[in-house]
């Protein structure tokens, strides 16, 4: 759980965004994205009111914006003002933030690894990945499926209804 303590001065009303980077953040672009993510957190507003948000990566490849709705809802303007944010994350790291044909696991020694999601069958017949395989669910939207279904077993995932038996 220790992970997730960045989010437990927020409501389980607090929504996220999640960005998958194709490869690990180097240390530079850490402490850029920090600084930057801090900023954006700080003046993100909806509607002329400051957002309680915050920006976080975790294994060095998950980007996480989190607002939290009890404080303040997010608008169709704040979700445009944070893709620009992503958009200049982007320009300056070079990675691809949106490319959601990406699919991530967790290798044997916890470490994020990535494929492209066409390459599933492929990695099941070559045993790569197996029903236990923990891969990571990028369409949790909420502080709970953070928590719960961020990271599962295949069989229990959403890429269970595309393995056939």
């Amino acid at each position: 759980m220790f992970m997730f303590d960045f989010l437990q001065h927020y409501s389980d009303n607090t929504r996220l965004w999640i960005y998958q980077s194709p490869r690990a953040f180097s240390a530079e672009e850490l402490i850029w994205i920090d600084r930057e993510g801090g900023l954006f957190a700080e003046s993100w507003k909806t509607h002329g009111t400051s957002m309680k948000a915050l920006v976080k990566v975790l294994y060095d490849r998950f980007l996480i914006i989190a607002a939290d709705e009890d404080v303040t809802g997010s608008s169709g303007c704040s979700v445009d003002s944070s893709v620009r944010f992503i958009k200049g994350i982007e320009q300056q790291t070079g990675v691809n933030l949106m490319d959601r044909m990406l699919v991530y696991y967790m290798d044997h020694q916890g470490n994020p690894v990535s494929f492209h999601f066409h390459d599933l069958g492929k990695l099941i017949e070559q045993g790569v990945l197996t029903p236990v395989t923990n891969v990571f669910n990028p369409l949790v939207t909420t502080k709970p499926a953070l928590l719960n279904q961020w990271l599962m077993p295949l069989e229990r995932s959403w890429l269970a209804n595309f393995v056939t038996g």
